[in-house]
């Protein structure tokens, strides 16, 4: 990819971070605040405990799971979305006209889950390493581990999110209904409720890497064992 249509990505991407950050509904759409806020309220009501292995008392289980809706929201939600909103008012067809074409459209697209997702991360991890009963690990390159399944996270949904953009048809609820799934197999994967699915849907889903995103980050950050 060359440096030109990084460049047109950057652009689109800072144009739309100005026009999130004018308008108070878009941002707590955008950073995924909602479930942040509902992440902070259920650590301080349900106290969760190390020895636990009650989803909601659990520090890993809970973190994990909250983590990855925040993924499948930035990364899956808003990209198919906004690739759908985009085909309806032909902005697809004009960006083929615009400098860096469609491919400065995914760099914005990437750029965007990225900063956008890492806000609502890291207040996550704030609050699972303070009042979520979560204990980091010490080992930089646990940390490491836990970055490059992150990574690996955010590239699954956002590629996801561009399929499902591109293939589901315009108007209608059915963005909303594939979304719901989506987020069901996120947060079962979080919880490890995925281990209790009927075995013919276990091996269709961990033919994805749902529970691979989650035990990886869970493993860097805590050296848990795996959820699932």
């Amino acid at each position: 990819m060359n440096t030109r249509i990084l460049r047109a990505g950057a652009d689109r991407f800072r144009t739309e971070t100005r026009i999130i950050l004018g308008d108070p509904n878009r941002i707590l759409l955008n950073f995924q605040l909602l479930f942040v806020a509902i992440y902070v309220t259920t650590c301080l009501l349900a106290s969760p405990d190390a020895d636990s292995d009650q989803f909601l008392t659990s520090p890993s289980t809970l973190a994990m799971t909250f983590m990855m809706l925040v993924l499948a929201q930035g990364g899956t939600f808003s990209v198919a979305q906004s690739v759908i909103s985009a085909r309806e008012s032909g902005t697809l067809l004009h960006l083929r006209l615009l400098p860096g074409g469609l491919a400065a459209y995914v760099v914005e697209k990437c750029l965007h889950v990225l900063c956008m997702s890492l806000v609502s991360l890291t207040a996550l991890l704030l609050t699972a390493f303070t009042v979520g009963g979560m204990t980091p690990h010490t080992s930089f390159a646990s940390w490491l581990t836990a970055l490059g399944f992150l990574t690996l996270g955010f590239l699954f949904f956002i590629a996801l999110g561009l399929v499902l953009g591109a293939v589901l048809p315009d108007g209608g609820d059915l963005i909303g209904y594939t979304s719901l799934g989506v987020y069901a197999v996120a947060a079962a994967a979080g919880t490890g409720a995925i281990a209790y699915f009927p075995a013919p849907l276990q091996y269709a889903l961990r033919f994805l890497p749902f529970e691979w995103i989650v035990n990886g980050i869970d493993a860097g950050l805590t050296a848990g064992v795996p959820l699932g």
